[in-house]
């Protein structure tokens, strides 16, 4: 036979087996039953789904028939975070088969997900009740409408080893050939044909069906990502997948907040929290009764002797406050006039952050009220303080006039000299959705989120930014109040979104 004719051969058994491959064919009429969040799922496996206030469910198993084994895959979640939930106890029970009871085990190094191979003694539409017992969780669930057919129901599942023999023999016969025939034709004939033989190898677990060998585990429970047909703004995320992106969760909030003013400024000390030690006399350096020179960033106590200067009489240098030594310049044995700077020390328990304030939002602030500060260094951190005060003043260049927020600093954190992120709070209040942060992307320059659907189902939508407040972010459109929006791992949900149009629009 010569090669192009061989190869067509080949590739039209390649189609004919492709085609034979599980998942949307005929399985028979199914019977009739009202079952709740079924579905199939991209690797052929059915999936129930459920939920309650503590817990969130997803079972995935192969089609179902009397006495043959297959593997059964379950997912627990926080329903509010999507974080696994694992060290559980698991069973299940079914109401129509007396003293059948099925045990999950935890899968090893993947929290969150558990593993049984059941083989039903009796065909039927079943109910399951499910209990899952642990430290995170105590839940009992019901799963409805879980299908048996009559052992080798399905047609293709007693023709399927035939033909997968046949394939075999007609891939070794072919391989023969081409070692005998083929020495030395065209290397791109030589390398259609090891792809055939590659398509044989690689389609074999299309052709399986419930009870027999799927592969390792993981082929079981696919890494799958992938846009919806008809629905282009929704992806289906495996829930093992999301369990190793870290995919996490958030509810969306309707509160009434106060409108707030974005601004940068800079830390400083307080007027009252820094002070100079002068030489009160022109004399000579010594060392304290302590015997040590205190140095920059030593903490000190109200009227701790920092040095001393011998003069007519011999004067103590003693520290104002308490706080921390920001500068030292005493060299004992030296001789120092009067008025020469040799100490600062300064109380970084309470600092100023220093803004501006714009002409149009004069009008909305007043000493008082509430603001929160961020600085870069710490960005899970926010710092809670007041407005002490806004100036009289404009600056006729910038049009803006200066404002001083005052914080409690007791831990330090906040240095002197740091940028500082300032949100004001003003007098007047709306009606928004809130999420945090970490929920909002940016798509093309449009910012969206993306909300949770079911347990393996995301949408994204883009949203209307009305305010921001520290790490939370205030909505006019695009989620509604209890929308679990993504936190963690929604970065490698958006190279699969298509571009919203802007402006809440879905």
């Amino acid at each position: 036979m010569k090669p192009i004719r061989l190869i067509t051969v080949l590739l039209s058994l390649w189609l004919a087996g492709n085609a034979m491959a599980h998942g949307g064919e005929d399985h028979g009429d199914e019977p009739s039953a009202a079952v709740a969040s079924v579905a199939t799922d991209q690797a052929g496996l059915i999936a129930h789904e459920t939920a309650t206030d503590t817990l969130e469910l997803l079972l995935k198993y192969p089609p179902l028939e009397k006495k043959v084994p297959g593997t059964w895959w379950l997912f627990l979640a926080d329903p509010m975070t999507n974080r696994p939930i694992g060290n559980a106890k698991v069973e299940l029970t079914f109401s129509q088969i007396a003293d059948f009871k099925t045990t999950f085990a935890a899968v090893t190094g993947r929290p969150g997900v558990y593993q049984a191979d059941v083989a039903f003694p009796q065909e039927g539409v079943l109910d399951a009740i499910v209990s899952i017992s642990g430290s995170q969780v105590n839940d009992l669930l019901t799963i409805k409408g879980i299908v048996v057919k009559p052992a080798g129901s399905s047609a293709h599942s007693r023709a399927i080893p035939w033909l997968w023999v046949g394939l075999l023999g007609l891939g070794a016969l072919s391989l023969i050939a081409i070692a005998v025939r083929l020495r030395k034709k065209r290397a791109i004939t030589v390398g259609v044909i090891v792809a055939f033989g590659l398509s044989l190898g690689g389609a074999s677990p299309l052709f399986a069906h419930g009870g027999e060998d799927h592969g390792d585990e993981e082929s079981a429970t696919p890494a799958v990502m992938t846009p919806n047909a008809g629905t282009p703004n929704t992806i289906t995320l495996a829930k093992e997948s999301q369990f190793l992106l870290g995919v996490e969760t958030a509810v969306a909030k309707r509160e009434t907040v106060k409108t707030a003013i974005q601004a940068f400024g800079k830390i400083t000390h307080r007027a009252t929290g820094e002070q100079d030690i002068l030489a009160p006399s022109a004399g000579r350096l010594r060392l304290a009764a302590s015997g040590k020179i205190p140095i920059s960033g030593q903490s000190v106590k109200k009227g701790d002797v920092l040095g001393e200067i011998e003069t007519i009489g011999t004067l103590s240098l003693r520290a104002p406050f308490d706080g921390v030594v920001a500068f030292a310049d005493f060299h004992p044995g030296q001789w120092v006039e009067a008025g020469t700077v040799l100490f600062k020390v300064t109380d970084p328990s309470v600092v100023w952050v220093e803004s501006r304030l714009f002409e149009k939002d004069i009008a909305l602030l007043a000493p008082g009220a509430k603001a929160t500060v961020s600085v870069e260094s710490l960005p899970d951190r926010n710092f809670e303080g007041t407005i002490l005060a806004i100036g009289k003043t404009f600056d006729e260049t910038s049009r803006s006039i200066p404002i001083i927020v005052e914080l409690q600093n007791p831990q330090g954190l906040l240095k002197v000299g740091q940028w500082a992120k300032v949100f004001l709070e003003t007098s007047t209040s709306a009606e928004a959705i809130a999420v945090p942060k970490a929920a909002i992307l940016m798509k093309e320059g449009v910012p969206v989120v993306f909300v949770k659907r079911s347990a393996e189902v995301f949408e994204g939508r883009s949203v209307q930014l009305m305010n921001e407040y520290a790490d939370t972010v205030y909505l006019a459109a695009g989620v509604a109040d209890g929308d679990k929006v993504v936190i963690k791992g929604n970065y490698q949900l958006l190279p699969f979104l298509k571009t919203l149009i802007p402006g809440g629009g879905r």
